[in-house]
């Protein structure tokens, strides 16, 4: 799996030429088919936004929490290996990876 985003503009253009068609064709079978796909492309296309407007904000908050515990490691505020057995070197690598 890539970790690429789709390029949602070329088909945000294929939703607007099947709208136009629709309007162009009115009702008949094939502009009708047209147009319920249009509905779930359009559909698609929104959801996918509101997935990638998710995943900017959480890998935000995943460099926040690296950055913070590099920040009091460095300050001597939080020991690397806690006597309870947390490592604090591996949540920030965590945060670190998964914000890459």
């Amino acid at each position: 799996m890539s970790n690429e985003r789709i390029d949602l503009t070329k088909h945000e253009k294929v939703l607007k030429e099947l709208e136009e068609l629709h309007d162009e064709r009115g009702y008949g079978f094939v502009a009708q088919e047209s147009y319920d796909a249009s509905y779930s492309l359009s559909d698609l296309i929104a959801e996918l936004k509101r997935c990638y407007e998710r995943e900017d904000a959480l890998i935000e908050a995943l460099r926040i929490i690296r950055d913070d515990l590099d920040e009091t490691i460095a300050q001597g505020h939080l020991p690397i290996k806690s006597t309870d057995g947390i490592d604090a070197t591996k949540i920030r690598n965590f945060a670190n990876d998964a914000s890459q």
